[in-house]
């Protein structure tokens, strides 16, 4: 028996999914719920859309703000950003809701104005995706600014519905080799091990990368998604 399976041993086994991820979970499941009520009210009550959009908003910045908190490298702006606008189409629906519950004339009920605010909260949510993934490239551009050829070490291997892959990469800066992880779990566009690869690294704290070939793929559907819903939004607005 070597080290490593003695080590083996009396490591404890680890449980299958941690509190984090169940919590994680959890909220996914309600933010999906949210989305599937969007889906289903927005062409027939476009203040539950607004409320349904301003409650997506709000629980994505209030995550973000929480675990940029204890961050070596806060960002601040996004999340202030997805707070604000959250908050406004939250406290609108819900204001348009108990409005017309309680029989009050708080906001314009003409067919025109609701065609608009349908509009509106599509061109919102697109922006607001774009807005998302532009301030983590920011981000990612302002701490890795140090171009190095970094070797792929191995492939870790992650089971959700699909199968992804988190390479691991070792590279020399300032005098020391180093090894990083990246953080986007993917199937596709991942290197092989043994592959040789461009990245950019954080030269002071060597604890975050970008790989641009995996990111722009990483960018890619989302980045599709925003403009699909922009576009919808712009064409309630012009028929």
């Amino acid at each position: 028996m070597d080290w490593n399976d003695l080590i083996a041993q009396q490591e404890p086994e680890k449980p299958k999914y941690t509190a984090k991820e169940k919590r994680g979970c959890i909220v996914l499941a309600v933010i999906l719920l949210i989305v599937l009520l969007i889906a289903y009210k927005i062409l027939h009550t476009p203040w539950m859309a607004a409320t349904a959009f301003g409650a997506v908003f709000f629980l994505i910045g209030l995550r973000i703000a929480r675990q940029t908190k204890a961050d070596v490298k806060p960002q601040w702006r996004l999340p202030a950003a997805l707070l604000i606008i959250g908050a406004v189409m939250l406290l609108t629906g819900l204001t348009a809701l108990l409005s017309d519950g309680f029989g009050l004339r708080i906001l314009p009920e003409s067919e025109q104005f609701r065609h608009r605010f349908k509009s509106v909260a599509f061109i919102l949510t697109g922006t607001g995706i774009l807005a998302y993934m532009a301030a983590g490239l920011i981000h990612k551009k302002r701490w890795c600014r140090e171009r190095v050829e970094a070797l792929c070490t191995d492939l870790i291997r992650k089971r959700s519905r699909h199968t992804v892959y988190v390479p691991v990469y070792e590279y020399f800066s300032g005098g020391t080799t180093h090894q990083i992880r990246d953080s986007i779990a993917m199937n596709y566009a991942n290197p092989k091990i043994g592959d040789t690869r461009v990245i950019y690294i954080d030269p002071q704290y060597h604890d975050e990368m970008l790989d641009p070939k995996r990111y722009f793929f990483f960018l890619l559907l989302p980045g599709v998604m925003a403009l699909f819903l922009i576009g919808i939004g712009v064409w309630l607005w012009t028929v």
